[in-house]
This record gives structure tokens, sequence and C-alpha cells, in this order.
């Protein structure tokens, strides 16, 4: 399930299909992945969980100008 992201249009971005790999809070590894509607966690949750908005955190500190 993709949930869409408030702060980056990810619609034909050139960063969907990428995969970061997160470190959770307790060490568990997963794979959050950019895709034309949003992001993708691997992790349990069932609404936007902290991995995305990490990713989405570094991305959009990355493209600050």
């Amino acid at each position: 399930m993709s949930h869409q992201s408030e702060v980056i249009d990810t619609l034909g971005h050139h960063l969907v299909g990428v995969i970061w790999n997160v470190i959770g809070s307790r060490g568990d590894k997963y794979n959050v992945e950019m895709v034309n509607y949003g992001f993708e966690c691997n992790c349990i949750a069932y609404r936007k969980c902290k991995h995305i908005k990490e990713v989405e955190k570094k991305i959009t500190d990355q493209c600050t100008f």
C-alpha cells in the first residue's frame, strides 16, 4: 500500500523506483520505496510510518537551497 507524500510530488519523480534501507528503532531493517503515488514501506504499519517520514525528511533536507 502506498502512502501519499504531502511534501514531495512523486508522480514521475526521478527517484521513483529507488529503495532506501532504513534501520528501525529496534534495529530492524525496512525498505522504503518511492512509487508514483507516494511511498511504500515493508513494515507492519497500515498508516504512513516513521520510516517513510524519515526518507521524506532526508530528501527534502538535501533539496533545500
